[in-house]
């Protein structure tokens, strides 16, 4: 698990994307880089794996999660500033 010192303001939309390359973790806030690298895996999950969920009690994200993908392979970091460009409508 890691924690980021950005901040993000509320009710606005913000692209968050997660990879994995290389057996280290690395978090883009609107198609930047977090200057935070993690190394080490996250805990398998013991039960379903659920979006905005972080496995254990009622801790839930307080807010709205949409347009969720997963893609076979780590992307580089031009074609994640590119997701971060694609604001959704509504």
């Amino acid at each position: 698990s890691g924690t980021s010192s950005r901040r993000l303001t509320l009710n606005r939309w913000h692209h968050v994307a997660l990879q994995r390359r290389a057996g280290n973790w690395q978090i883009y806030i609107n198609g930047q880089p977090d200057t935070i690298i993690y190394s080490t895996d996250p805990n398998t999950p013991t039960v379903s794996f659920k979006v905005g969920y972080a496995g254990f009690g009622g801790d839930y994200f307080l807010g709205k999660i949409s347009n969720v993908r997963f893609f076979q392979g780590a992307l580089d970091n031009g074609l994640m500033q590119a997701l971060a460009l694609q604001i959704p409508n509504g």
